[in-house]
């Protein structure tokens, strides 16, 4: 008797327990959507060749961890460096060419200046010499009256007027003679002041130099950028997916190199039913289960729900695989466990 108690009670005990356990799952999965299909998924870095060169040195492997800046691969850029030294030599002597231009430029204006100069210092003593003249012919003139007078009255002879005459003329024929030697030098200046043709052939020489210098640079810039592109870099911290190459081959611009992912920036695809996407929007708060960590738990929280089934985005839409599954992104909240893209999981939305 006592044992036929016992046994109804242990039963209805495991009853009650199954009962509870049921009421406990049940309000659960009431509360949660929950896909066991989920992956996680990571944005990978394509890294290529930025030139066509021969890979000279890998300095990571497959798996290693890496810091931002961090050398990845140098290509062999012997010939590059050479080509950048002959132009940085054109360019230096293409600059020694416009200086010597300039100064020739700048020598002839300072001869013309000089000349110039002379002229002028030149023109100023024959105006001097020639207010001289006028002077003397105006007391030569003078004379002449005087001595006309003094010969109607038969003071003077007519010879000595004549002497007089003779000087007078002489002056005037120095005066005129000085006036055309000033014509000259004026005319001289107007020649040196208008030699802009030749000023414009250095100048011409020069801008055309000035444009041989501006190309020069452009393809020294260009130079250093393809220098700079020989030495592949990790653009951010991450972990090397693959090595597509190896020291001694030669790449093409554009040539895949390295895949890398950033492993703090993992996130969660959960392809969640039709039937119950509709209880799922962003911000609901997740629960994760990752199979390689069975006794840890993981959050997170939705960040993207999918406006097309995974079918239509793929090109392969078979509903006779199952129902339409409706992609959300899941983004982990940080974790001191190392995870790894394609890890699957399972996730616990919450939605109530």
């Amino acid at each position: 008797m006592f044992a036929r108690t016992r046994a109804k009670l242990l039963m209805m005990a495991v009853l009650v327990a199954i009962i509870a356990f049921a009421v406990v799952e049940g309000i659960y999965w009431w509360r949660h959507v929950t896909v066991t299909s989920a992956w996680l998924g990571a944005d990978f870095t394509i890294m290529g060749s930025g030139v066509n060169g021969r890979i000279k040195r890998i300095d990571v492997q497959k798996g290693d961890t890496v810091k931002a800046g961090a050398l990845l691969a140098t290509m062999d850029s012997e010939i590059a460096e050479l080509d950048a030294v002959s132009l940085e030599a054109d360019l230096a002597q293409a600059r020694a060419q416009k200086t010597l231009v300039e100064n020739e430029l700048s020598a002839f204006q300072q001869d013309i200046s000089d000349q110039i100069k002379t002229q002028e210092t030149i023109i100023v003593l024959q105006n001097r010499e020639l207010e001289t003249l006028k002077q003397r012919l105006g007391i030569a003139q003078s004379t002449m009256a005087r001595n006309a007078k003094l010969i109607k009255r038969q003071v003077m002879s007519r010879k000595t007027n004549d002497t007089s005459k003779d000087r007078a003329l002489e002056i005037t024929s120095e005066l005129r003679e000085l006036q055309t030697k000033i014509s000259e030098k004026q005319r001289k200046i107007a020649e040196l002041k208008g030699t802009t043709t030749q000023e414009a052939i250095f100048k011409s020489r020069i801008e055309v130099i000035d444009r041989g210098i501006e190309k020069l640079e452009v393809r020294i810039q260009q130079a250093q950028r393809e220098l700079t592109k020989m030495h592949i870099y990790a653009p951010i911290n991450a972990v090397v997916n693959d090595v597509y190459v190896n020291a001694g081959v030669y790449v093409e611009d554009g040539d895949r190199v390295f895949v890398l992912h950033d492993p703090a920036k993992l996130w969660i695809e959960a392809p969640v039913d039709d039937s119950q996407v509709r209880h799922v929007s962003v911000g609901q708060r997740v629960e994760v289960d990752i199979e390689a960590y069975p006794y840890v738990e993981f959050t997170g929280k939705v960040v993207a729900v999918g406006q097309a089934t995974v079918g239509s985005m793929t090109g392969n839409n078979d509903a006779s695989r199952g129902a339409p599954k409706i992609p959300v992104r899941i983004a982990l909240d940080p974790s001191d466990h190392p995870l790894w893209p394609g890890v699957r999981a399972t996730v616990h939305i919450r939605i109530r």
